[in-house]
């Protein structure tokens, strides 16, 4: 499918409501996935327990910053 066609098909699923930034989210999403179906593909993958440990980590470094924006 052309970007062409994956852009009208996006064009068709958004609802009435859609904004500019919901079509730009929608896209980068995309994107993303993509770019990690080719990353796949191209055996740049990382292994399920680094993957684990790094968020992990990043959970432990970020842990109470939604509490303190809560308040």
């Amino acid at each position: 499918m052309s970007v062409r066609e994956q852009v009208h098909a996006l064009a068709e699923q958004l609802s009435e409501e859609a904004t500019w930034e919901d079509v730009a989210y929608e896209i980068y999403v995309r994107q993303a996935i993509e770019r990690g179906i080719e990353a796949s593909k191209e055996g740049r993958l990382i292994p399920a327990e680094q993957a684990k440990a790094y968020l992990a980590k990043l959970r432990a470094t970020n842990a109470g910053t939604l509490d303190d924006r809560r308040a």
